[in-house]
């Protein structure tokens, strides 16, 4: 039950991120890109979940809290990586490696902001910051959700990386475009290939003058 809370807390926690990060850009979300963050939140929430066992955080060593988190966000990253190749229609290793790093790096970072996240709930809502393992119903999944991990996957930050080199490989296109456009309205016109002179014609006179020769030369 516990990897399953985590699976969707951690689509939830991907997909709000990912919304929040398109918003603070000025872009509008992309569908395709929210439905992939869900996919990998939910594998790294619940690849998260599986590691540190059902007591979640309260219940796990920091040691273990690395490694879950860790793996979280690299398994995420690995799978959100390989669902955008099949949707581009890319070679499905692409990418993986690079993505699966940054998401595990990303995950650990994210279990410093998780930790501060418990101690500020636990401080505010005291009640519902109980162990997860103890209470069922609405109120035990309340504390399941609260205590389970969100890993990111950092897939948003290499996607952005990746916006932001298309958008220079772009201007560079049309910097070059426009320094070609203005050298050849720079560079002179060249004159146009003479056709050669027509062979001269023999005139009237030579032609009566070379048949009178002929005449007269005759025995």
């Amino acid at each position: 039950m516990h990897i399953l809370i985590g699976a969707l807390v951690g689509a939830v926690f991907a997909v709000g991120m990912m919304v929040g990060m398109s918003l603070v850009m000025g872009r509008k979300p992309i569908w395709k890109h929210v439905a992939l963050a869900a996919l990998g939140g939910a594998v790294g929430g619940a690849v998260a979940s599986a590691t540190l066992g059902a007591g979640g955080f309260a219940g796990a060593t920091l040691g273990r809290q690395v490694l879950g988190m860790g793996l979280g966000g690299a398994t995420g990253g690995a799978s959100e990586r390989v669902a955008e190749n099949v949707v581009d229609d890319r070679p499905l290793h692409e990418g993986v490696a690079r993505s699966t790093a940054v998401g595990g790096v990303t995950g650990v970072v994210g279990l410093g902001v998780t930790r501060a996240n418990g101690a500020v709930i636990a401080r505010v809502f005291p009640g519902l910051a109980a162990s997860p393992a103890v209470t069922t119903g609405v109120r035990g999944f309340i504390r399941r959700a609260m205590a389970a991990p969100t890993p990111g996957t950092g897939r948003g930050f290499l996607r952005g990386l990746e916006s932001r080199r298309e958008a220079c490989e772009r201007a560079l296109r049309a910097e070059e475009a426009a320094r070609q456009g203005e050298a050849a309205a720079e560079k002179p016109d060249e004159p146009a290939d003479e056709a050669p002179a027509p062979a001269p014609t023999p005139g009237f006179a030579r032609l009566l003058g070379g048949a009178f020769e002929a005449t007269s030369t005759k025995p």
